[in-house]
Order: C-alpha cells, then structure tokens, then sequence
C-alpha cells in the first residue's frame, strides 16, 4: 500500500467509493464518479471489483483507507480524478 499525506484542503465527509472484496459488493456513494466508468463500459470495456480497486489505488488525486474489511474511497480533487481516471481507462482500452 503506498503511503499518503492527508491535507484537508476541503472537508470531505464521505467516501465516493466503497467496496467490500471478498463479499463483492461495491458502492459509488456518490454517483457522479460513476459515469466515467459507464462510459467506458458502453465502449465494450469490462471491470471486475478487484479491476475497479486496482485502479483507484494508482490515482494520486485517491485516498485509500481500509478498515474492518472494507474499501474507502476519497477523492482530493474531482478535476484531477476524471483526467488521471480517463488516461488510465485510455491506456487499457488501447491494450
């Protein structure tokens, strides 16, 4: 797991995201980080929970924290997160 400094720039009160692996049950707490990843499943691309986990932990713009077995999700800066989001999904799509 990387290491993370946390500077409340804003105050976040929820996760975006969270996810609970070995029960595979995953949530977008807020659902307008979820439309990226319509899109990209509209263009024929599939994504597992483990696929969708792997992915928010490479963002730099993604807090990670896990606790009692489950996934929490924060994002620092909603720009930062579509644009690093939307490369990565480039790249896999291109693979």
């Amino acid at each position: 797991m990387k290491k993370a400094i946390l500077q409340i720039v804003r105050p976040v009160r929820y996760p975006f995201y969270q996810v609970m692996v070995e029960a595979q049950e995953e949530q977008f707490v807020d659902e307008e980080y979820r439309i990226v990843w319509e899109e990209a499943e509209q263009l024929g691309m599939t994504f597992s929970i483990e696929d969708r986990l792997e992915i928010f932990k490479m963002l730099d713009c993604v807090i990670h924290l896990q606790f009692d077995g489950i996934d929490y999700f924060y994002c620092t800066d909603s720009d930062a997160y579509w644009e690093e989001l939307s490369i990565i999904l480039d790249k896999k799509e291109n693979e």
